[in-house]
């Protein structure tokens, strides 16, 4: 069953404290995983740093995790048009947040809580 979710996050160079601002940069949403991460989705870098993502819930279940519904998240800024080679010294990527819950339900009510996340400032 499909089941889109939406993460927002401000991304923030971690050297300057300054957003990172819209341009060269495009961002990715990651799974951090046991054997291979799971790509979720992309997003253009605003002119404050603010990203959203959306993408299936469902994505994050694979060989390696198949039956996960809290995905650990991380974030990748890049420039997608550099070499696999520059990549590799010029990617920036955030913490991982671990075990992100889309399916809590409220105690009372026993709807769904959650779909969409704000992860706030995030440093890369």
């Amino acid at each position: 069953m499909e089941q889109l979710v939406k993460i927002y996050a401000e991304l923030v160079d971690k050297e300057t404290g300054k957003p990172l601002a819209e341009g060269t940069l495009q961002a990715y949403l990651w799974d951090k995983d046991i054997v291979n991460d799971d790509f979720l989705a992309e997003s253009d870098i605003g002119s404050s740093g603010e990203v959203s993502f959306i993408f299936n819930l469902e994505q994050v279940r694979s060989l390696d995790s198949p039956l996960e519904e809290e995905p650990d998240l991380y974030i990748v800024a890049m420039n997608p048009d550099d070499s696999a080679i520059k990549r590799i010294f010029t990617c920036r990527q955030s913490e991982v947040f671990k075990d992100t819950d889309f399916l809590s339900k409220d105690p009372v009510t026993r709807e769904k809580n959650e779909l969409t996340h704000d992860l706030g400032k995030v440093f890369l």
